[in-house]
Formats: structure tokens, sequence, C-alpha cells
């Protein structure tokens, strides 16, 4: 499938353009950033818009979870609400106002899916032991049941802003 892009204002700081240029996508990636028009089964106009990469949120408040999976009302859910606006990525838990654990908030994105990219922090509650989701555990058992996880939440948000900063298209 090749899906053109033309007309648009393309913004891309990291690649430093800001042209009018034209986007050829080919299966679902950026394949040529170019002046021509090339043949493509799907043309979309972008006159008069700004074309550019999907951001990065780095403070998002995640949806409640509802009966097993993320609040999904496409009028209103954040990672909707975030995908209108232009984000294509979002970290949550940086606020300790998580909606439940953030290994198993990342397990239901996985099983079900989510309209942006997702990656969470350990929530600061856990890591000062004074949150309310552990209730009922000590202290030190709170940190040792997330010493592990904490490491591997932020490996799995730094690799996603790192790979959304860093895996760019040569224009």
């Amino acid at each position: 499938m090749r899906t053109l892009i033309y007309g648009g204002h393309l913004i891309d700081p990291a690649n430093r353009v800001d042209a009018h240029l034209n986007i050829l996508i080919e299966n679902g990636r950026v394949a040529s950033v170019t002046e021509d028009m090339p043949n493509a089964d799907e043309r979309i106009d972008a006159t008069g818009k700004v074309v550019c990469p999907g951001f990065i949120d780095i403070h998002m408040h995640e949806d409640p979870i509802e009966n097993g999976r993320i609040y999904a009302d496409t009028d209103r859910s954040i990672f909707h609400c975030m995908l209108r606006m232009g984000v294509t990525t979002a970290l949550g838990g940086n606020c300790g106002d998580n909606c439940c654990d953030p290994a198993d908030y990342l397990d239901i994105v996985d099983q079900n899916g989510a309209a942006v990219n997702v990656g969470m922090l350990l929530f600061s509650p856990a890591c000062r032991c004074n949150g309310s989701l552990f209730s009922g555990d000590s202290c030190s058992a709170r940190i040792d049941k997330h010493r592990d996880s904490s490491c591997a939440y932020a490996r799995l948000s730094w690799r996603v802003v790192w790979d959304a900063i860093f895996s760019r298209h040569e224009p």
C-alpha cells in the first residue's frame, strides 16, 4: 500500500525540515520525502495544513480501567484526545496518581491496544512508601515488590521516547 500526503507544510525539527514537501508512505513507513508527486494507491490532500511527526506527551494522566479494559469512549478518552492533537506517544505515572499498578496497566494496553504508544513510569508513592495502592504491605515489602519492575517501567518508557525521537527518516 502506497499513500501520498501532498501539499502540506512539513515541519520536522529533528531532521531540520521546514518546507512544502510531499510524503510517500509505503506499508506504514515513510519511504520518501520529496517535491515530486509519486504514484500512490491513496492520496491525502494536506494543502493549508501542517504535517509533522507525532508529538510525545511526557506527562499524561492515563484513562481509568473499567471492567478490565481501558476507558475507551473515542470522544473523551485521553488516548483518543491525544491522537487528535498529534500526540503519538504518551508517558504516565509521573505524579503518582495512577489508577492501578503500572505493570497491570501496560498489560491491559498490550491486550486491548491503545490509540497511542504508551509508556509508564513507576509512580512516586511506591518509591516513597506512602501510596494507597499498596496499603497493608510494609514499606520494605513494597520496595522489594517493585524494585525490579520499576527499572523495567523506566526502560520501557525511555525506550519508547528514545525510539520516537531517534527513529526518523532521512529526507
